[in-house]
């Protein structure tokens, strides 16, 4: 009998595990239920997302009556759907409203239209008019050529003429122009100077672009070129993160008025950067200068001072010979030989700030325009009425 209870009892306490796992556990959340979302994902994406979930499970969707735009900024990692969607919300000082069919996100409405300034009659533009010059340095050095005279404080009109240095057979420069310089500006016709060095293989132009700034708002030019670079996120998933390389030119103007006059302050800020790839990572040489300006309307100003280098190598040799396998008994090590030579390249940036009208007298100017093209339409008309008024006199007056 003893036997028989202690045998009971020992198969009691072996089916205890077995039904327990017939139970889930407190708060168990199925794995199509578990997200993970990137801090760089948008709000319309993450919602689309929580939203098909919701609706999978609930029967509910997502709703954002207010459409918000930028990223969720929030990691979010083997969550719970409905706990991420309320983390999402509370990181951006968000609620939502349950309704029978959907959820709706509500309060916080600012974000969608962040740090945007209202917009009147009397808001300024300023054309900014850019030219990206790049010189090869030991070439100008050996012209001769100084760029101080684009800093001086001088004022001065003149003919001249730019030749080369002393042994230097070929002309660089001749032509007639003014120069007037005001606080480092100049209003020297400067594109066509460049132009003829870049006949003379003193360099080039990269760019001449020009842009309308708001006063206040920031205003960018790049020439160049974006890379990316392949990296996973915290998902696993790859992901490309894109970087700016090249002439890149960031340009914030301020309208100011002191005593009716408008000056014009602009936070320049240019870059000149390239990609070097690697085995290892891509490494970005870069030089960058920041500066503060104050222009009065047309005035210029120029930023110079960038360097870069460039290496190149070039093969040189007997023909045919020196371009041989090296494993054809290594002629080519004996009929040629490769040549590296250094580039250094300055970049000079000339930059002119012009005041546009405000909105209001471009306005009046458009109605009075308006205006004068309507008289002059009707005075035409009135015209043509005459002489068809007077034909038909003339014609009555010869059938009598």
């Amino acid at each position: 009998m003893k036997q028989f209870l202690l045998c009971s009892l020992l198969l009691w306490i072996l089916t205890l595990p077995l039904s327990g796992q017939n139970r889930l556990p407190t708060g168990y959340t199925s794995a199509d239920e578990i997200i993970t979302l990137s801090p760089d994902m948008s709000f319309a994406e993450a919602f689309e997302i929580l939203s098909k979930i919701s609706g999978a499970k609930e029967d509910k969707i997502i709703i954002d009556p207010n459409k918000r735009q930028g990223r969720i900024d929030v990691q979010i990692v083997n969550l719970p759907w409905k706990n991420a969607f309320e983390v999402i919300l509370k990181a951006h000082r968000l609620e939502y409203k349950e309704h029978e069919k959907f959820y709706e996100v509500i309060g916080g409405s600012e974000i969608t239209e962040p740090d945007k300034e209202n917009i009147t009659l009397s808001s300024r533009e300023v054309r900014i008019e850019a030219i990206f010059f790049e010189g090869d340095r030991s070439a100008l050095a050996e012209s001769g050529i100084d760029w101080s005279f684009l800093q001086s404080s001088n004022t001065f009109s003149t003919t001249i003429g730019m030749k080369g240095a002393t042994g230097v057979s070929d002309d660089i420069v001749e032509g007639d122009f003014s120069f007037t310089n005001n606080n480092g500006g100049s209003e020297i016709g400067i594109s066509g100077m460049f132009r003829a060095f870049e006949a003379a293989n003193l360099g080039r132009i990269l760019a001449q672009p020009q842009i309308v700034v708001v006063s206040g708002r920031q205003g960018r030019i790049q020439v160049g070129q974006d890379f990316s670079i392949k990296t996973r996120d915290f998902a696993g998933n790859i992901i490309d993160n894109f970087f700016s390389t090249g002439t890149i030119l960031t340009v914030t103007p301020v309208v100011i008025i002191e005593d009716n006059i408008p000056l014009i302050h602009l936070k320049i800020q240019a870059e000149r950067s390239s990609a070097v790839p690697d085995e290892v990572s891509t490494t970005i040489n870069k030089s960058e200068a920041k500066t503060d300006v104050i222009l009065v309307n047309g005035e210029s100003t120029t930023v110079g001072g960038l360097f870069s280098r460039e290496y190149t190598t070039l093969r040189k040799g007997i023909p045919f010979l020196k371009d041989l396998p090296w494993w054809f008994l290594g002629l080519r090590y004996v009929f040629g030989q490769n040549l590296r030579s250094t580039v250094d390249k300055e970049l000079l940036v000339i930059l002119r700030a012009s005041l546009l009208p405000d909105l209001r007298t471009r306005a009046l100017e458009a109605g009075a325009r308006a205006n004068s093209d309507l008289f002059k339409e009707q005075r035409k008309e009135s015209v043509e009425d005459l002489d068809k008024s007077w034909e038909r006199g003339v014609n009555s007056l010869d059938g009598k």
